[in-house]
């Protein structure tokens, strides 16, 4: 049964909450200039990090334990909102979440090994995960193909196989992440709320335009990458044919035009597009905070915190690693999210 905005009425509270709770930008920064490890995890265990902190705290501090602290309170947290939303919705919620996790570890695992990264360095990257074990484990292949082998119980293997010739061929990492984006969309076909079902079109529209991007820098055809879904499905065609200022202005025609007016001008100066990805990751964020807003009753409230906790213990993450190689407060204050 559709679930309607009273059945929301529960999680909205629990959520309410717990976004009071956040921690802001401004304790961010104080957490930047604390002197050790030790002084963010006295602050850490007065919040509600302090059951996961406890457990890991003795008369020394393990980084991969706090690390992994961290993430088992993201995972516990999430696991206490999931369970307060409408049943209707919270199999696709859980589907779309869990999903994505699992296909960002599996990227950040393959640039890394890719690019000949020790295993701590990447494991240090990781995002939140659920398969702890298997995921650590896949940061000690000793290449892209060892890292795929790894996967061969999972669900992954064959998507990945698949696309090792076009890797090995192209010497480039593009047929292998556009492989498992393309499985994470198919996995999301069938959600039944209409609120999810814009999320989906959206994240597909973010993959889409970075797929394009990519293959224009690298001088790769973009045809064979497109999930032809979305908003933009009518002008990925028109796309594909242009050149990266041709897409650009494209784009520019679309709810995507701001973002794309500032990549214009990163582009003409440095030829790069970094920062236009990680503006339309967080486009995606203020898509949820927005319709969090006008319908406060509903799944985009529920995503909007989930994103934002999400944030927060990738930032705390940050913290903690830096402060252990003894990072330079105002450099840690510019890589925080």
């Amino acid at each position: 049964m559709k679930a309607r905005e009273g059945d929301y009425a529960y999680a909205y509270g629990v959520v309410s909450g717990m976004t009071a709770k956040l921690i802001d930008d401004k304790t961010f920064d104080e957490l930047a200039r604390f002197r050790s490890v030790e002084e963010v995890v006295a602050f850490l265990e007065g919040t509600d990090y302090e059951p996961e902190i406890k457990k890991v705290v003795g008369k020394t501090i393990e980084i991969e334990n706090l690390e992994s602290a961290l993430k088992r309170h993201f995972v516990r947290i999430y696991r206490s909102i999931v369970s307060s939303i409408p049943e209707s919705d919270r199999k696709d919620l859980n589907r779309i979440i869990s999903e994505s996790l699992k296909v960002e570890n599996l990227k950040i695992i393959m640039r890394g090994i890719h690019s000949g990264m020790e295993p701590e360095k990447i494991e240090e990257m990781l995002d939140i995960m659920e398969d702890e074990e298997l995921i650590t484990e896949l940061t000690k292949a000793k290449s892209v193909e060892e890292f795929i082998a790894g996967l061969e119980k999972t669900e992954y293997h064959d998507v990945l196989e698949s696309k090792l010739p076009e890797y090995k061929e192209l010497g480039n990492l593009l047929p292998l992440e556009n492989s498992l984006d393309k499985h994470m969309i198919d996995s999301w076909r069938g959600v039944v709320s209409k609120d999810l079902r814009r999320f989906v079109e959206i994240k597909t529209d973010t993959i889409n335009i970075r797929t394009i991007l990519r293959c224009k820098i690298s001088d790769i055809p973009s045809k064979d990458y497109i999930i032809e879904e979305g908003h933009l499905k009518d002008k990925l065609s028109e796309m594909e044919r242009g050149e990266v200022k041709d897409v650009l202005e494209i784009l520019d025609r679309t709810t995507y035009g701001k973002a794309a007016k500032e990549a214009m001008s990163e582009y003409e100066k440095t030829h790069s597009l970094i920062s236009f990805e990680k503006r339309l990751e967080s486009d995606i964020l203020t898509f949820l905070k927005e319709n969090a807003i006008l319908r406060p009753l509903g799944v985009f409230s529920v995503m909007s915190f989930i994103n934002a906790k999400r944030r927060e213990v990738k930032n705390l993450n940050t913290v903690v690693i830096c402060k252990h190689y003894d990072v330079p407060p105002e450099e840690i204050k510019e890589i925080l999210m």
